[in-house]
């Protein structure tokens, strides 16, 4: 069972390098001007002061869980390459910054997950950094999966992230390893009250460990929340044991084929829907991670090749689906960006964000999200699938809610409760609530 609060909580992901800057002190010293054209190198100066002067806004958004990603010592803008797993990384704060981060949010009544980056370190990882120097006298070599003798920075003497050589894979099965591990996960729970963990390429880290991370982290607090990144299916971590939730790929996918390439119809799209939902219990479907885009993926505007009707469409299902939907920063303002390293640019602070009509759009759906608890626990079923119009149901004891997508070419007339025809206009959508037969709520683009 995930924790309950986990079961269709509204997540907000934040790359700090590219989310705010606040307090220029932190700030590397090659810093490009902010909103400069992302690379993969460069630093525009991101801190966690910028994201806790932020916590209004998307307190005024309605987000009610802060996924961070990497936050811990790297040289890198991204930070996955760990430097050190027990200290803020200097460009962001200080490990009291992130606890004070943590405090003022869990204040505005929004919870804090973090990266959990454990398949592979920095090479200035000090495990690594012993075996470079005192190569097979190293206590470390067991650490990592060592091909070859002397081990220099290269790929082919260890191995290592998608082949860079910069990200040395770590022997996760090896169980000084897990421990050390475990420890650092411990350590920021009880040091920061963080809420939980996002594991990323969980399903590349020893099975048997990622096993001992649920015991030790459930035992501290059964209210954490464990979401593993896997672009598979991930029946295998959700089995009970491992993770709560999984990065729902499968879903994004089905949203890609729709609203963006049109490579399939409302049948189809139905049928992937309910088929993503038959793998897992309701309560494992409430939880699940539902992102249109990532840090890792093109943004889900230029997906759409930029047609804003298709963009909002999807996010009107993504808001209404089973599950926790989460906004990639910025989505709510229409940044735009092709795959990494674009889709990391600069949030746009000095257009006051708050006040774009794509903001408000949002703010209404999380709104109307937030009041009705058929949205967050209710049932789901197909009710209309007809060439590029969609329609599904949620229904509780209480309410049922209907949503309607039109994302053809032209008008689309559909039939509802008591024969009432209603006419919805390409590239809109049509949102009714009824309580014992009676409508209490429409809402339309």
């Amino acid at each position: 069972m995930p924790p309950k609060w986990s079961q269709g909580t509204i997540y907000y992901q934040i790359f700090p390098e590219r989310f705010r800057k606040e307090n220029p002190f932190y700030a590397p010293e090659n810093c490009v001007a902010w909103g400069s054209k992302p690379t993969a190198s460069n630093f525009m100066g991101g801190n966690l002061n910028g994201i806790r002067k932020s916590l209004g806004y998307l307190a005024e958004l309605g987000v009610e869980c802060i996924y961070l990603n990497p936050v811990f010592a790297s040289p890198s803008n991204h930070k996955y390459d760990t430097t050190d797993y027990y200290k803020v990384d200097p460009h962001f704060g200080s490990n009291e910054d992130l606890r004070i981060l943590v405090k003022e949010a869990h204040e505005k009544h929004i919870r804090v997950i973090l990266d959990a980056v454990f398949n592979h370190t920095g090479t200035d990882f000090f495990a690594f950094a012993d075996l470079l120097k005192k190569q097979e006298k190293s206590e470390y070599q067991s650490w990592y999966h060592i091909t070859r003798f002397p081990v220099r920075e290269e790929a082919d003497c260890y191995e290592c992230f998608f082949g860079f050589a910069g990200m040395p894979k770590l022997n996760t099965g090896n169980e000084k390893v897990q421990e050390y591990l475990l420890n650092v996960l411990e350590y920021w729970v009880r040091e920061v009250q963080v809420d939980g963990y996002r594991f990323d390429v969980i399903d590349e880290i020893d099975e048997n460990f990622v096993l001992k991370i649920r015991d030790r982290l459930k035992r501290l607090n059964p209210e954490l929340v464990l979401i593993g990144e896997t672009w598979a299916e991930g029946k295998r971590l959700l089995n009970g044991c491992e993770m709560d939730s999984i990065m729902n790929y499968s879903f994004r996918q089905a949203m890609l084929d729709f609203f963006a390439e049109r490579s399939i119809n409302a049948e189809t799209f139905g049928h992937r829907l309910e088929t993503a939902l038959s793998r897992h219990p309701d309560e494992t479907n409430m939880a699940m991670f539902n992102a249109l885009d990532t840090h890792d993926t093109k943004r889900f505007i230029n997906s759409c090749s930029h047609r804003l009707d298709s963009f909002k469409l999807g996010v009107v299902v993504q808001m209404m689906f089973p599950g926790s939907p989460s906004i990639y920063y910025g989505d709510e303002v229409e940044i735009d960006g092709e795959n990494d390293p674009d889709c990391r640019k600069c949030m746009t602070w000095q257009e006051n964000p708050e006040e774009k009509e794509s903001f408000r759009f949002y703010q209404k759906l999380i709104q109307f999200r937030k009041k009705h608890s058929a949205i967050r626990n209710g049932s789901f079923t197909t009710v209309l699938a007809d060439e590029r119009v969609y329609g599904f149901a949620r229904e509780n004891e209480k309410e049922i809610i209907e949503i309607f997508v039109n994302d053809g070419d032209s008008a689309a007339e559909i039939t509802v409760e008591n024969a009432r025809s209603i006419l919805i206009p390409k590239g809109n959508f049509y949102i009714v609530c009824r309580k014992n037969g009676e409508i209490i709520e429409e809402i339309c683009s």
